[in-house]
């Protein structure tokens, strides 16, 4: 069971960075649209 934790955290790690580079062409995404 404590070998399966560790896995699990560092899955947790890697989507934390991967969603923060999505947020990035997110945030430009509305604000074209705003600009249209």
């Amino acid at each position: 069971m404590t070998t399966e934790q560790i896995p699990v955290a560092n899955y947790v790690h890697l989507e934390i960075p991967h969603p923060k580079q999505c947020v990035i062409p997110i945030d430009i995404v509305p604000e074209q649209h705003t600009a249209s």
